[in-house]
């Protein structure tokens, strides 16, 4: 009986152990902007609409070019990369402005990337968009070694 004690003893100990992390750090980076039409007849999301691929956003608002179904929101997503990120060491930053540069939307979410994951993505979302052209620009602040930001335009078009 002994012996069995002392071996679950051992193996919930090996369990409690810390497990090593690798060394390997990467500097965080913006890596991605994505957009997504919101459809409210469905509660889906369009594909991404940034993703290079031709996506018409004529009169979006009621469901023309591209879009699926009618959509006066927009998802964006933010997707830093890197490696081994702590809350206090940096945070993106998303501003959205319209084509008047009026700010529209402005975000910051703390960058977490632990153990094996090497992304964060950081999400906005948009209200009453679909006919005003948009700019999305994010950038890493706070301690980090390396800046980095990029930017997105969102061409919302409408008319007859």
């Amino acid at each position: 009986m002994r012996h069995m004690f002392a071996g679950s003893l051992i193996a919930s100990l090996t369990v409690l152990a810390p497990v090593a992390h690798s060394q390997d750090t990467q500097a965080p980076s913006v890596s991605a902007i994505r957009a997504q039409l919101f459809y409210e007849e469905t509660g889906t999301f369009s594909r991404d609409i940034l993703s290079g691929e031709p996506f018409e956003l004529w009169n979006a608002i009621i469901g023309e070019g591209a879009a699926e179904h009618a959509s006066n929101h927009t998802l964006v997503t933010v997707e830093v990369s890197g490696r081994d990120v702590a809350f206090d060491e940096a945070a993106v930053e998303i501003i959205v402005r319209d084509s008047n540069d009026r700010l529209i939307a402005a975000q910051t979410s703390e960058v977490s990337i632990y153990d094996e994951a090497e992304t964060f993505i950081a999400p906005v979302l948009l209200f009453d968009t679909g006919c005003e052209p948009l700019t999305v620009s994010a950038r890493l602040v706070g301690d980090v070694a390396e800046s980095s930001e990029m930017s997105a335009e969102i061409p919302f078009a409408c008319g007859e």
